[in-house]
């Protein structure tokens, strides 16, 4: 009679204390499993399927060969390579031809040739002989900065012709000459 006491009124049985849980824990558990696998499907699945997107390159506008280039050649010039130490000043010898996008670029050059031949013996004279040892390396690294260095200046000469949105551009430095000479 005490556990008749005990139990509910109503007559009914007890709900399983677990009942609630287990269903949320399902839940989850199939949520989890859902998501995974549609993380599965986009990350994995879903790209190998689909169209190949074309990466677009952002290019240098000076990085062409022109179909008809133009050159101007710079007299070869000498340029004493900067000492190290007690040693004497070794001499460099070196000539240099801009290869230009156009008519236009190479006669800009020769109207201001005096800029261009004097930025081109500080890029060549501002080095020691250490650095000229290794010639390809050297004559590359110069060729580099001195094309820079040109469209900059042939930008800021545009900017103060009478057509300021001309595109003036050196495609590339030549070396013609380059050679060391060590004096005794």
């Amino acid at each position: 009679m005490a556990e008749e006491a005990n139990k509910p009124e109503g007559g009914g049985e007890e709900e399983p204390k677990g009942g609630k849980m287990g269903l949320i824990l399902s839940l989850a558990v199939m949520l989890l499993a859902v998501g995974g696998g549609l993380a599965v499907y986009f990350l994995v699945i879903a790209p190998k399927f689909a169209d190949p997107v074309e990466e677009v390159v952002e290019t240098d506008p000076t990085d062409f060969i022109p179909s008809s280039p133009e050159y101007v050649s710079f007299e070869p010039a000498f340029v004493n390579l900067m000492r190290e130490g007690d040693s004497a000043a070794a001499t460099l010898l070196y000539a240099v031809q801009f290869e230009c996008a156009d008519l236009a670029t190479a006669q800009l050059i020769e109207g201001h040739k005096a800029r261009f031949t004097d930025m081109l013996n500080k890029l060549h004279g501002s080095r020691t002989r250490d650095e000229v040892d290794d010639i390809v390396a050297f004559q590359e690294s110069v060729q580099r900065q001195a094309k820079q260095k040109a469209n900059d200046l042939l930008k800021r000469l545009a900017e103060n012709s009478d057509a300021p949105d001309a595109v003036y551009v050196v495609t590339a430095v030549l070396h013609n000459q380059c050679m060391v000479s060590e004096q005794n």
